[in-house]
């Protein structure tokens, strides 16, 4: 279904995109210079073969932000549309100086969501975007969106471009019952080519991934970061050999100390990126359903006691939680994050496997 699905919605893409490349500057008047600094030294040019060594436009896939680092390996979160089939082998990624590395590993999301994470190595000490908060955007918030775009008809080679816009969605609001986890709108300017690019706000915090072209008439369409996050969570989560592949997430300047992609805060994560979507709430009801067979009165009434405020604590009840009530009514408080930490804990490894694919499959 992700393939077939996305076959179609990138023919769409790919037209509109073509058409509004005549209009294409490199870089909007009002995009503060902070930002665009910034902007560019997070975004990567992702390519098959060397694309700087060559014109062919098929070797060029798309853009990407510089998402994390350990050692020397970064860590870039792009669009899953752009990597086609292939060996990891093949697939390299530019950064802003104009250097080339090889792409060493491909973490694709589980599903229909749209997300991808590469990994690459380098001694070089490049930038690593910082995280923000994308339940804090609201509608008329400025934006700006950094990528590159592609080869145009004229035959001018890729140019990184850096635009501003608004949102016009807000990612708490659910926008699309075929596009998983595509939640953020804006009017920014897009163009072939630029799927996978680094959403801003105005503080150069990362807050979504650019992913369809016009999708929606006049606006553009990406993933909210905090969706993001619960895939980089899962990920590291179901690690095959308990270390984390995707092991800091950087917050600072960003207000937002408690977003990180732990394993242990993956239901936290859960929460930050649930907006009552059909494919949310029907995954939502087969975990109640497994959670009420497999954890006992005990363990719900301590959840419940953990999870709810001193004032509530004495009338906690012992039946099993319902996962969106909870969601609905989180807050990012200490004592919350405690008790879907506990909550997590009683829930074994398949089931949350489980859990993530129906997350991030189209609802029937």
């Amino acid at each position: 279904m992700k393939h077939k699905y996305r076959t179609a919605v990138l023919v769409l893409g790919t037209v509109l995109g073509c058409l509004g490349t005549n209009n294409l500057v490199a870089s909007s008047q009002t995009v503060p210079s902070s930002v665009e600094k910034h902007a560019k030294k997070i975004t990567v040019l992702l390519s098959k073969d060397q694309p700087l060594s060559s014109s062919k436009e098929t070797s060029f896939l798309g853009s990407g932000a510089i998402i994390s680092k350990t050692g020397n390996t970064y860590y870039i979160l792009t669009a899953e549309h752009t990597i086609p089939p292939g060996s990891v082998e093949k697939y390299w990624v530019t950064t802003y100086d104009n250097k080339q590395h090889k792409v060493d590993r491909i973490f694709k999301a589980p599903s229909d969501l749209d997300l991808a994470v590469l990994s690459f190595t380098s001694r070089k000490n490049y930038k690593v975007a910082s995280i923000g908060d994308s339940n804090q955007i609201e509608s008329g918030n400025p934006i700006y969106l950094s990528g590159w775009r592609g080869l145009q008809e004229s035959g001018e080679e890729q140019q990184y471009l850096v635009n501003s816009g608004t949102v016009a969605n807000p990612p708490r609001n659910d926008i699309s019952k075929e596009l998983v986890g595509v939640s953020l709108t804006y009017t920014n300017e897009t163009h072939k080519k630029m799927s996978g690019g680094a959403l801003i706000n105005k503080d150069n915090c990362l807050i979504g991934t650019h992913t369809r072209v016009r999708f929606f008439g006049s606006t553009s369409a990406g993933i909210p970061v905090n969706t993001a996050l619960t895939f980089l969570t899962f990920l590291n989560a179901s690690s095959a050999n308990g270390q984390s592949p995707i092991p800091t997430i950087t917050v600072e300047n960003c207000g937002n100390s408690s977003l990180d992609a732990d394993p242990s805060n993956f239901l936290i994560n859960i929460c930050n990126s649930y907006n009552a979507s059909p494919n949310q709430e029907q995954a939502f009801l087969w975990l109640d359903h497994s959670l009420g067979k497999n954890i006992t009165e005990e363990e719900a009434l301590q959840f419940n006691q953990k999870y709810h405020s001193a004032y509530t604590r004495i009338n906690s009840s012992s039946k099993t939680p319902r996962m969106s009530n909870v969601c609905k009514s989180y807050r990012q408080k200490t004592h919350q994050d405690e008790a879907l930490r506990f909550l997590q804990e009683k829930i074994e490894s398949e089931t949350i496997l489980t859990f993530v694919r129906e997350w991030f499959t189209t609802s029937s």
